[in-house]
């Protein structure tokens, strides 16, 4: 991934990292890159180094002045293993609570014009009717949360569509026996 090519686009005095593999650059123009147009790095792996945790091994890049090297074993420490359980912990309890956590691509914003919440029976088969009424009208649900109230008789289904609700629509929702009420606001209200 990193060769001549991608070296060459790279302005003078650039610092490259790289604690992915090692195998993703050219060594060799790297080499080059660093001696001639004063490129810098900074490094935990390399192409050929050991796999294990002895064993004879040298580098010129490793020994290049330009390159600042660390070993590839940062996550090998007790504190790294146990940071590491924790927030596998967390991460866990937090979905089992029904939040996603460490997403980088969830949207922060609704995605949609209008949130409809709608008060149900908590009853099986509920979810499913409204979903198949919403979309037999050809609107997508993009965001959605179900909360349902102390005594579990009732729940709230809070969802952003796509696009507006027609009148028809709504009225189909209304139809469905465990609908107690709907109320629309727009997005972000």
């Amino acid at each position: 991934m990193v060769n001549a090519e991608f070296l060459a686009k790279m302005k003078p005095g650039a610092i490259l990292l790289n604690t992915s593999r090692g195998e993703v650059i050219d060594e060799a123009a790297l080499l080059d890159a660093l001696s001639n147009r004063g490129l810098r790095a900074g490094l935990d792996v390399y192409a050929n180094e050991p796999g294990s945790g002895s064993g004879e091994w040298t580098s010129a890049l490793a020994q290049h002045p330009s390159v600042v090297g660390t070993h590839h074993i940062g996550a090998s420490t007790n504190q790294a293993q146990e940071a590491v359980a924790d927030g596998t912990v967390e991460t866990i309890l937090a979905y089992l609570a029904g939040s996603v956590t460490n997403c980088v691509n969830l949207s922060v914003k609704p995605t949609g014009p209008v949130t409809l919440s709608i008060r149900h029976r908590d009853k099986v088969g509920v979810l499913a009717k409204i979903f198949q009424t919403i979309r037999s009208n050809g609107i997508n649900v993009q965001q959605m949360s179900n909360q349902v109230f102390s005594g579990g008789g009732a729940a709230v289904a809070t969802m952003t569509i796509a696009s507006q609700p027609s009148p028809s629509l709504i009225d189909e929702l209304n139809q469905i026996e465990e609908i107690i009420a709907i109320s629309q606001t727009p997005a972000g209200s």
